[in-house]
């Protein structure tokens, strides 16, 4: 099997990413028309943080917003981004009073990591009284401003623009939610998570070029294999949680939306959409006439 990206690259916080100049004359993204009768739903798979120089965005993501009325969000992104919900995550990121990382990992991981902390100049002490799933994206967040990734993305993007444009906007799931998919990671097998997640960090650069490259072209086989394979088979748990679970339960309200006079743009991460567990499969079953957008 190829390497792929663990859990933690996936994980919908920190869903990042950048190009490497690949043309967007050419590009297609991932982005579907979804159909039933006349009724009319876009879906679009999502790069949660990207470089300036990934812009314009592939120009199906606009032929779909164009077409729509409503856009349709993972979760309500102004609620995520307000002042009260950054205290929180803040808050509840932190361990229990008293207990340390090196109270959850044994006496190798924890040296690994403090080993690899210090080559990425972030000493350990500074994230000991972090949860695992929160060091770990501090610690990617880190590689990813040395190879200048930092801008907005492409949910962030299109909010700002259907703000602006007085477009609708509606959410899947509730912060809630989010939040406890996002801090529970590595919950009851710590040492594993880290492990892994060290392991992946090293080849980042590489393993980014790849999925951009597939994200771009709209290569959903490409994606599925990058992004969800290797969680799969190596953290089931957080397979079912983070990804297949979450999609049975969005897809009852995507379904919804075909009820509905207006149309509906959806943007969530890419992993949701593609694969034999994502979204697209599932209205593919269910009968729904499904195109990539061109």
């Amino acid at each position: 099997m190829k390497k792929t990206f663990s859990s933690f690259f996936v994980i919908v916080m920190v869903f990042y990413l950048f190009t490497v100049g690949y043309s967007t004359a050419s590009a297609e993204g991932l982005v579907w028309k979804v159909s039933k009768g006349k009724s009319v739903v876009y879906l679009g798979g999502t790069i949660h943080m990207l470089r300036a120089s990934d812009y314009p965005l592939p120009e199906e993501y606009d032929k779909a917003y164009e077409d729509s009325e409503i856009l349709v969000f993972e979760t309500d992104m102004d609620e995520l981004q307000s002042p009260d919900i950054q205290m929180r995550i803040m808050a509840e990121a932190m361990l229990p009073e008293g207990q340390g990382l090196d109270d959850l990992l044994s006496v190798s991981t924890y040296e690994a990591l403090s080993t690899y902390c210090d080559s990425a100049g972030m000493p350990l002490a500074m994230l000991n009284q972090l949860r695992p799933s929160i060091v770990v994206i501090s610690l990617m967040s880190l590689e990813l401003q040395k190879q200048g990734i930092g801008q907005e993305g492409v949910d962030i993007h299109y909010h700002g623009r259907a703000v602006a444009d007085g477009r609708g906007l509606a959410a899947l799931e509730s912060i809630d939610e989010q939040l406890g998919y996002l801090l529970s990671m590595g919950d009851g097998y710590e040492d594993e998570f880290v492990l892994h997640s060290i392991e992946d960090m090293k080849e980042v650069g590489q393993q980014i070029e790849k999925l951009i490259e597939a994200w771009r072209e709209g290569d959903d086989e490409a994606m599925a294999e990058l992004m969800i394979d290797d969680v799969k088979e190596k953290f089931p748990d957080i397979y079912r949680d983070l990804f297949k679970g979450r999609n049975d339960k969005w897809l009852p309200e995507i379904e919804k939306l075909f009820a509905t006079p207006e149309k509906e743009f959806v943007l969530v991460g890419s992993a949701h959409l593609v694969g034999d567990d994502g979204i697209i499969e599932a209205l593919r079953d269910k009968g729904y006439k499904i195109k990539k957008v061109r």
